[in-house]
């Protein structure tokens, strides 16, 4: 075989290689906040926790105590604080958006009902979307997601019908 052959084919692979391992650990690590304020970071890779105070890292027994959060419908007094601007977009064929959080929880999933619109003020249809996010108190998130027979609608209102969340 030839010589050359063989170096470029040992050069692509090595490359490849190199490329694939500056790839998979370049978003290898997550830093979130815990329920209890502190701030922990998250090796996706293995499931490790640090638990961060200054420039100490402190390895956690139990693995991913930030994550392990139960998901709850917000109370109705907190589920009122919880607001947004939003509409159809017209750079996608879809619905977007800001919302607003207001409350003291963590908000991570609502349940928007939108109203699809025709011209003349008849509803084409009408559907509930739930969407994830993740809008710490007193925060904005951006949402969007996509319309399906959205095309051609004058107008889309819309309510936030239920929010879920944890404390």
């Amino acid at each position: 075989m030839n010589k050359a052959a063989v170096l470029i084919t040992i050069i692509i692979v090595g490359g490849l290689f190199i490329g694939i391992q500056l790839w998979t650990s370049n978003n290898r690590f997550n830093i979130v906040q815990g329920s209890n304020g502190g701030v922990y970071e998250v090796d996706r890779k293995t499931g490790n926790t640090w638990h961060l105070t200054g420039p100490r890292k402190t390895l956690q027994e139990t693995p991913n105590p930030v994550i392990k959060r139960e998901e709850r419908q917000l109370p109705l007094e907190e589920q009122r604080k919880i607001t947004g601007n939003a509409g159809l977009s017209s750079y996608t064929s879809g619905f977007a958006g800001k919302i607003y959080n207001g409350s003291d929880w963590t908000v991570t999933r609502v349940i928007i009902n939108v109203t699809g619109e025709e011209k003349d003020g008849s509803i084409r249809w009408q559907r509930d979307y739930s969407e994830r996010v993740f809008i710490s108190p007193l925060s904005t998130s951006v949402i969007s997601f996509d319309l399906a027979g959205s095309k051609g609608l004058s107008k889309a209102p819309w309510i936030i019908k239920k929010v879920f969340g944890h404390k």
